[in-house]
């Protein structure tokens, strides 16, 4: 119990870069201007004068059910090698629990490069990101794009975004912050990159952001290169054949084209689908911070009604704790206190039903779902339908 568990004191950001780059890996220098979360945003642990563990906080929000709901990223989460197996990480997430409380944060979510430590502390898988892999020509949509080289402060960008990511379940509702840091982020590629809208009417329909590197994982040596697809965002179908199109004019010198975009929309809009595989597709975690806030703040499907009785359990949150009636009507959600407690269910496992990610199925057969009868899975089911949840930004 000697670490004291405090914002991060100003001076030890490049102290906190160090311990980063032998947790995560790297090689690039402390940069002093580099976008950061506040020191409020940064909750660290100390042994006496030296900065023995850190984690962000990301304020941002996500997309459920056509609503934003906030959400508190959590990234970072690092302890130097001298202090790690202290309990120290678990002492830094209980605070940052309690942070964002105070906040009036919604939900957390992170990407989890240890499923037990999170899980310990209420996060559950609740959604992926999926980086899909296609030969470049298989692109080709057969079009002739009107494309315009666009710059990031373009405000059709961000418009286009919002519009599309609104209909997405976990996709960001993004903040000045995750707006900067998701730029920042492209602007570390390779050169040469490059940021194209799709024109319509005057109007940005697509845009897609990309660079071009050596052929690491080119499928044939003819190729010159392979294209990394940062940002790739469409108002529809039309839209999205476009810019694949633009991106497929580099096939007789590229190799393969990589996506940051959810593949099964991909295998649906490509002619030869089959062919994309998925370079890797890690799964992120989300927690409710405040399991009734959560519930208000989602958009549900209009039609559906549904009432479950639910007793939840969480240990580090008492105030989602114990029995909750779950009502669902005319795209409206509730979580009442009180009720008969007949489904016990861990907030995780709620978290994972939450985001759409896991089926109550599913989550009865395993066990996780103790006293729940055919009806409140099937109202379950109800209550949480719709699109996979994804995201396309990391953090």
């Amino acid at each position: 119990m000697r670490y004291t568990i405090e914002n991060l004191r100003d001076g030890d950001q490049e102290r906190a870069h160090q311990i980063a780059a032998q947790s995560f890996g790297g090689n690039r220098p402390f940069d002093p201007s580099a976008l950061l979360p506040s020191l409020d945003r940064t909750i660290a642990a100390y042994d006496g004068q030296a900065l023995a563990g850190r984690l962000k906080i990301v304020d941002s929000a996500q997309w459920f059910g056509g609503r934003s709901v906030s959400m508190g990223g959590v990234s970072g989460v690092i302890v130097a090698p001298e202090y790690r197996r202290r309990g120290i990480a678990q002492r830094l997430l209980d605070a940052s629990l309690q942070r964002m409380h105070e906040m009036g944060t919604a939900i957390s979510t992170l990407y989890a490069t240890t499923a037990t430590l999170y899980r310990s502390r209420g996060y559950e898988f609740a959604g992926t990101t999926s980086i899909a892999v296609l030969d470049a020509g298989d692109a080709d949509m057969g079009g002739s794009p009107n494309a315009e080289l666009i710059g990031w402060d373009d405000p059709r960008v961000r418009a286009l975004y919002n519009r599309v990511a609104q209909s997405r379940n976990g996709w960001l509702d993004r903040t000045d912050y995750t707006w900067a840091s998701a730029w920042q982020g492209f602007e570390k590629l390779p050169e040469p990159r490059a940021l194209y809208g799709i024109v319509r009417a005057d109007n940005i329909v697509a845009v897609a952001g990309y660079s071009c590197t050596s052929p690491s994982i080119a499928p044939s040596f003819d190729a010159h290169f392979d294209m990394h697809t940062r940002f790739l965002f469409a108002q529809d179908g039309a839209g999205l054949a476009d810019a694949l199109t633009l991106l497929a004019l580099h096939g007789p010198t590229a190799g393969v084209i990589e996506f940051v975009y959810p593949t099964d929309e991909l295998r649906l809009s490509i002619r030869q689908g089959q062919r994309i595989t998925e370079k890797e597709r890690p799964a992120w975690m989300t927690r409710l911070i405040d399991a009734k806030a959560a519930i208000a703040a989602r958009g549900f499907t209009a039609d559906v009604t549904a009432e479950v009785h639910l007793d939840v359990i969480d240990p580090q949150l008492p105030h989602n704790h114990g029995p909750r009636v779950l009502q669902i009507q005319n795209g409206t959600g509730v979580l009442e206190t009180g009720g008969r407690g007949d489904v016990s269910v861990d907030v995780g496992d709620l978290a994972s039903l939450y985001t759409g990610y896991s089926d109550a199925g599913m989550l009865r057969a395993a066990g996780r779902l103790a006293g729940a009868e055919t009806g409140d899975v099937e109202a379950l089911r109800r209550a949480f339908s719709g699109s996979a949840p994804h995201l396309v930004d990391f953090f």
